[in-house]
């Protein structure tokens, strides 16, 4: 009688330690899952941040006129720029571009700079825009948007519509190519929907 209470009491004691132990892992779940949902919050606000830091900075630009400007490209992305504007700037926009024109083809994107003749071809030779169709426009005749406070002019990539004006725009920042891939995916879902 008593070697059967004890193994009793001993399988109580291993029940109770089994009970323990799993509410200790439940805990340690709950404690990770915390953590995970603390971090997540924090990408969604900081996301959200950097979002409503991009549309107040995108409120101060001065389109002068180009949402008026017949393109001579429809139905594609463009990609604008000037050669006095930040070379490792265009170098990472041309680098999202090039992604997005992997998975949108070729003829769905059009880069349109504007630089000197002399300085296209040293662009162009350099390797930058081989990869892609362009075609060089002098900003004197389609004019850049501009930051109304301090008077820099923007880059800018927007989508053509079938009319050849612009239907939405963006305008990428440096070291922000997260940004610029939001937009880029929404353009690319906007191709794939329309096929």
């Amino acid at each position: 009688m008593n070697i059967v209470k004890s193994n009793n009491c001993f399988l109580g004691v291993i029940i109770v330690l089994i009970l323990l132990s799993g509410i200790i892992v439940q805990n340690d779940k709950i404690v990770e899952l915390e953590n995970r949902m603390i971090v997540l919050n924090a990408a969604i606000n900081n996301s959200f941040n950097e979002f409503v830091g991009y549309l107040e900075r995108s409120a101060r630009v001065s389109f002068n006129g180009i949402v008026d400007y017949r393109f001579p490209v429809k139905n594609v992305l463009i990609y604008r720029y000037s050669d006095d504007m930040c070379d490792e700037c265009i170098r990472q926009d041309l680098q999202e571009l090039y992604k997005f024109q992997m998975f949108a083809g070729k003829q769905n994107l059009m880069i349109l700079p504007s630089y000197e003749d002399r300085e296209l071809r040293s662009f162009a030779q350099s390797g930058f825009l081989k990869d892609f169709n362009y075609k060089n426009i002098s900003d004197s005749i389609l004019l850049f948007p501009n930051n109304v406070e301090s008077g820099t002019f923007k880059r800018y990539i927007a989508y053509v519509d079938s009319c050849g004006k612009i239907e939405s725009i963006f305008f990428p920042e440096k070291f922000k190519q997260s940004m610029t891939q939001y937009y880029l995916q929404g353009v690319l879902y906007k191709f794939q929907k329309s096929k």
